[in-house]
C-alpha cells in the first residue's frame, strides 16, 4: 500500500439553525393552512345562514325589513342554536312550505299565521295581538224611510223639433237673348 494518507471527508451536513428554520417554517404552513380552512368554514357556515333568510324574504316578502328579518327567526337569541322553528324548517330539508300548518313553538297558532302576523313561529311567549273588542258606543240610527212607489214615464228619444217650411220667393226668369238674326222688338211708350 502505498504510504499517502487518504484524506476522509466528512459529509457536509445543514448547520443547525437551519434544521430550526425549516422546522419553524413547516409549522408556520401548517397554522396557515389550517387557518384558511377555518376561516372558509366559517365563511361557508355565514352564508348557508344568510342564504337561508334571503329564501324566507322570498317566500314570506312581508317579512322584510321588520323584526322577523333576522337570525333570531330560526335561532335563539344571540345563540348559533336552532328554536323550533328553525329546527321543524331543518327537518323538512329547509322548505318553508312544508311547514306552514305546524305550531312549531306550540303556542296554539301555526307557523304561517304566526308569521303572516309578525310574531315569531319559534318562541312561544310571542304570539300574534288579536284585536280587542271595545265598548264604544254607536249614535243611533234613524230609521230608514219606506221607499214609496213612483211612477217615472219610460224615457224616449224626443223628436226633432218642427221647422217651418222654408220660404219660397219667386224667381224671375232671365231674359231671353233674341236669336241673331232678329231684330228686337220695340215696346210701346
Amino acid at each position: 500500500m502505498s504510504d499517502i494518507p487518504t484524506v476522509r471527508r466528512k459529509r457536509r451536513t445543514a448547520p443547525n439553525w437551519f434544521a430550526q428554520v425549516r422546522g419553524s417554517l413547516l409549522a408556520f404552513t401548517l397554522v396557515t393552512i389550517l387557518g384558511m380552512v377555518a376561516i372558509f368554514a366559517l365563511t361557508s357556515r355565514a352564508q348557508a345562514f344568510s342564504s337561508d333568510l334571503n329564501a324566507a324574504r322570498g317566500h314570506y316578502p312581508m317579512i322584510a325589513n321588520t323584526r322577523l328579518d333576522d337570525c333570531v327567526l330560526c335561532h335563539l337569541s344571540g345563540s348559533k342554536a336552532l328554536n323550533p322553528y328553525g329546527q321543524a324548517y331543518l327537518a323538512s330539508n329547509r322548505d318553508f312550505a312544508a311547514i306552514e300548518g305546524l305550531d312549531s313553538d306550540g303556542d296554539g297558532y301555526s307557523n304561517l299565521i304566526e308569521i303572516q302576523a309578525l310574531s315569531f313561529p319559534g318562541n312561544a311567549a310571542d304570539v300574534p295581538v288579536q284585536a280587542t273588542p271595545t265598548n264604544t258606543p254607536f249614535p243611533p240610527m234613524p230609521p230608514t224611510p219606506t221607499p214609496t212607489a213612483t211612477h217615472i214615464p219610460p224615457t224616449a228619444t224626443a223628436p226633432p223639433p218642427t221647422q217651418p217650411p222654408p220660404t219660397v220667393e219667386p224667381s224671375v226668369p232671365p231674359p231671353t237673348q233674341p236669336p241673331p238674326g232678329t231684330e228686337p222688338s220695340a215696346t210701346p211708350e
